[in-house]
């Protein structure tokens, strides 16, 4: 007598395709908000450290100073701190403005005016402002603010 085998069937059914599909969308409804947050951070991150360099830059000039009758201006320091002459990092994602602003060799640092660092319009920083104030007149000195989306927080 001639057996006949049923060939098993391999493969997965509809219902355990559907419930691996959800938990993947499940799993990507949670992390895809992080992790453009995570971005954000790292964009503002990159932003603090320009200004950072700048801040350096401007302190070492007016330390070196021989009198305080110069001013190391920010446009003087694009060089030291990696930006072209219109204040443009080589990527083009931020740009340094720092308008009158100027440190003076007086004892006290000061830097009376703002420090901008603005991530331009395109995809990899927009929306991205960091700005830095120091001026020995106010109360408190120094402030430091991060504006993400239009809304202006503390860095």
């Amino acid at each position: 007598m001639r057996q006949t085998r049923k060939a098993k069937q391999a493969g997965f059914t509809l219902i355990e395709l559907l419930i691996v599909i959800l938990i993947v969308g499940i799993l990507a409804a949670v992390a895809v908000p992080l992790y453009f947050g995570y971005v954000k951070d790292a964009k503002t991150s990159e932003g603090k450290a320009l200004l950072g360099s700048l801040w350096t830059a401007m302190q070492g000039c007016a330390q070196g100073l021989p009198g305080n009758n110069t001013a190391c201006t920010t446009i003087s320091q694009y060089g030291r701190i990696g930006v072209n002459n219109a204040g443009f990092t080589p990527d083009a994602r931020w740009v340094v403005t720092g308008g009158t602003a100027n440190m003076t060799s007086v004892g006290v640092f000061g830097l009376d005016g703002v420090i901008i660092a603005t991530g331009q319009n395109n995809l990899s920083a927009e929306g991205l402002i960091v700005n830095f104030s120091y001026s020995n007149s106010a109360n408190p000195p120094g402030t430091f603010t991060c504006t993400v989306d239009g809304i202006v927080a503390p860095c």
